[in-house]
């Protein structure tokens, strides 16, 4: 009898710990989840004094890309219509793009940091405009299999639009900025 309760109670202590391990293994997978989350559409914009008074829903106007081979400038405007400015700005020498606001060129005087919370608000309006914004999701699934591909075939084909070219651009930002955080 005294056998068979210890045989009993170890295999109920085995079954304790192997759903005890478990339960550990599940909250260690969240917790590593939750950390490396790549949404940030809950950072309110008030987080950004550049773009705090913006109103949502916003539209892409005009994306420029820049002679230095990687910087781009982009401009939006919010449901007011008020436009704002804001550049991705490569720097070769640190292989890193720095976000400066109120104009389609670099501007050091207002640049955020890198991963920063202001660039991470910035990346929450981009996020919250691509899921509302029909094209813009189409051009992420059109970048993704454009990245997973042999990169032999254009991504652009030459017929889109102003309009569409800016989005796609746009989109490619959401995408490096989403890298980076």
């Amino acid at each position: 009898m005294r056998n068979l309760i210890a045989k009993n109670g170890r295999s109920q202590l085995r079954r304790m710990t192997l759903v005890f391990l478990s339960l550990a293994a599940l909250v260690t997978l969240w917790m590593f989840f939750v950390r490396h989350s790549k949404d940030f559409t809950k950072i309110p914009l008030i987080q950004n004094h550049y773009i705090s008074d913006v109103i949502e829903p916003i539209r892409m106007v005009q994306v420029i890309v820049l002679a230095d081979g990687g910087s781009m400038g982009l401009t939006f405007q919010d449901s007011r219509h008020v436009t704002n400015a804001v550049c991705l700005a490569r720097d070769d020498a640190f292989e890193t793009s720095h976000l400066s606001f109120g104009g389609m060129v670099p501007d050091p005087h207002t640049s955020v940091p890198i991963g920063g919370i202001e660039e991470k608000a910035f990346l929450g309006l981009l996020q919250r405009w691509q899921r509302q914004d029909p094209e813009a999701r189409q051009w992420s699934k059109k970048i993704e299999r454009y990245l997973q591909s042999d990169r032999k075939s254009p991504l652009l084909k030459g017929n889109e639009t102003e309009e569409q070219v800016t989005k796609g651009f746009a989109t490619n930002q959401v995408k490096a900025l989403e890298k980076r955080n």
